[in-house]
């Protein structure tokens, strides 16, 4: 059986009984992830590292995917005043979308550019 669904937001019990009630464990069955599994949720990262685990399970980016991946090179570098000093103003306008959008710790931070 192939199944998809959508927007997840780290939802990570969400995403472990959809596992449980398609039978993905039993290798037979496959889902199609269409976008939107992180952000908003605290286990977005825990349905990623599952995911990577199996071969029935396909995931495909989303606008929250696609978001994060716009800000995560220059974001997880080390923070100092001169790495904040050279974020231009779109990198800082990027990540503030990113963060309302549930890319934040809830949503509540907010980057200024001033």
């Amino acid at each position: 059986m192939i199944c998809a669904a959508s927007d997840l937001h780290g939802q990570w019990d969400k995403y472990q009984e959809l596992v449980k009630r398609l039978a993905l464990n039993d290798g037979e069955n496959e889902l199609y992830l269409l976008g939107d599994l992180i952000d908003r949720g605290p286990g977005s990262c825990k349905i990623l590292l599952d995911i990577r685990k199996r071969d029935n399970i396909h995931a495909l980016f989303g606008n929250h995917e696609y978001m994060a991946a716009m800000c995560l090179s220059w974001v997880l570098k080390e923070i100092t005043k001169d790495s904040i000093d050279d974020l231009t103003e779109l990198q800082m306008a990027t990540l503030d979308e990113w963060i309302l959008n549930g890319g934040g710790a809830q949503g509540h931070l907010r980057v200024s550019a001033t």
